[in-house]
């Protein structure tokens, strides 16, 4: 027979049916349930119906609605905006995401009604609780929201996360066969591709960079670098005369006062290569079509490193840790994307006591422990490192760094230097990997800057092996 109830087959001998209805008793019953889930799910059909009908009137409405003829100057017609077409289709999109998230609760409730078993003993769904009513209160409220047009993609993704990280796509094969050709060609043009080897290097490093889906770019031609070290040419010319009194002159004093005025030339020429090198690097690089530049002052920058320098002879090496701090400060806040500033907050004296215990226990532990220092130091940094209202986070451990440098060592050492473009890509991915801005920004507010510096500073950093990677990284 069949049960009143739920309207399934029972055994003749069976007093109680699995619904808890009592078959002896013929007890009565209002209204089965398995009609009443029927009746509950045709009524949400019928609702489900309304609501296409009403949203394909609101499209008909809004695709039949007269566009307002607007009449603009000549010059002016690229830059017209349909602003009616514009908000029309932003209404249809939301009214789609609307019916999509009314679809899924309509489903939802269906199927969480014809799987609750409504009995007279009590039985309840098992998979209802109060974080399934929560989290249906919180889908509901997102479709308000979202038919009234409060939320758009920017204020959801901030709501998701304002964390943006960049991305490094490089890869060392392809790399290594940039630097082997490049080794070749500089051997067969007698060092003269070497200039146009080195841009095609940094060209790929950058334009494997990406931030917010974006690519960076280097603009910079062999040419350019080919002229400035041109321009280097006399200078260097100089230095190797002076060297060469030592084996005319042989003797104490000469030897003495050329290694003094080598050095005095050093100590002058560091600072110079450092400034025009960032700036012609910074013009030449850029993102999302807009340049950066660094606007440091030659002689500013000598008054931070000249007496810097000297100081750290005079203190055995203790003032590198304020000169390394100062003149990371100085480049961060003479840096500019565009038309907007970089700015930099730290202070000195926050990881000095850390310094000094660093330089203690890297005697005792071979240098090992001052990557853990190096790392620290890093992440402050660029902690204290902000552009408008975002801020830079690096992530980088002792650990990982330690590693790092170690195992591009060997790379290097037992490959005999083939290793190279490997280790380059590998540290390029590690700061990256660990690099994220925090922070929402509108770059389109940012305007374009139009100086361009010359590439002379580059040339002097190549003839003196001045290194910049330090600088521009902050390890």
């Amino acid at each position: 027979m069949k049960c009143p109830n739920c309207n399934s087959s029972v055994p003749n001998s069976w007093n109680i049916c699995r619904c808890g209805y009592n078959l002896k008793a013929g007890e009565s019953v209002t209204k089965p349930i398995y009609k009443r889930n029927a009746e509950v799910v045709k009524s949400k059909e019928e609702e489900k119906q309304e609501i296409r009908n009403d949203i394909r009137e609101i499209n008909n409405t809004i695709k039949n609605k007269p566009k307002p003829r607007i009449k603009k100057p000549v010059s002016e017609i690229t830059e017209v905006i349909d602003t009616d077409s514009l908000v029309a289709k932003q209404k249809a999109e939301m009214l789609k995401a609307s019916e999509a998230i009314r679809r899924r609760n309509i489903d939802g409730d269906a199927t969480q009604i014809l799987n609750v078993s409504e009995t007279p003993i009590g039985l309840t769904d098992p998979g209802y609780s109060k974080e399934s009513e929560q989290a249906s209160d919180g889908r509901q409220a997102a479709q308000g929201d979202m038919e009234g047009g409060r939320i758009g993609d920017g204020e959801l993704s901030a709501e998701s996360g304002s964390s943006h990280k960049f991305n490094f796509r490089g890869k060392g094969s392809t790399y290594f066969g940039i630097f082997i050709i490049n080794i070749l060609l500089t051997i067969v043009t007698f060092l003269i591709y070497y200039f146009w080897a080195r841009i095609k290097e940094r060209r790929y490093l950058y334009n494997q960079t990406e931030f917010d889906g974006d690519s960076f770019d280097y603009h910079a031609t062999g040419l350019e670098l080919l002229f400035a070290w041109l321009k280097v040419i006399p200078f260097v010319l100089i230095v190797i005369g002076i060297q060469y009194l030592e084996i005319l002159y042989p003797g104490d004093a000469t030897r003495f006062i050329v290694g003094i005025t080598i050095y005095l030339i050093i100590l002058l020429v560091t600072p110079i290569a450092l400034v025009l090198t960032q700036r012609f690097r910074y013009s030449r690089t850029s993102w999302r079509g807009i340049r950066f530049s660094f606007r440091g002052k030659i002689k500013e920058f000598m008054r931070i490193y000249v007496p810097g320098l000297i100081l750290i002879s005079l203190t055995f090496g203790i003032y590198y840790y304020y000169l390394h701090f100062q003149t990371r400060d100085y480049h961060i806040n003479h840096t500019y994307f565009g038309d907007t500033k970089f700015g930099f907050d730290g202070k000195s004296s926050d990881l000095f006591k850390k310094f000094l215990l660093a330089i203690v226990l890297s005697l005792f532990t071979f240098g090992i422990y001052w990557f853990w220092f190096a790392a620290e130091r890093h992440r402050y940094y660029w902690s204290h490192t902000y552009f408008k209202n975002i801020r830079f986070r690096s992530t980088i451990q002792g650990r990982p760094l330690l590693w790092l440098k170690l195992t591009n060592l060997l790379l290097i050492v037992f490959t005999l230097g083939l290793g190279y473009p490997y280790a380059v890509i590998r540290e390029t991915r590690f700061i990256f990997d660990n690099l994220y801005l925090d922070g929402e920004l509108d770059f389109q507010a940012i305007m374009q800057d139009a100086k361009s510096p010359s590439a002379v500073g580059e040339g002097i950093a190549d003839a003196f092996d001045i290194d910049l990677v330090g600088m521009d990284l902050g390890i």
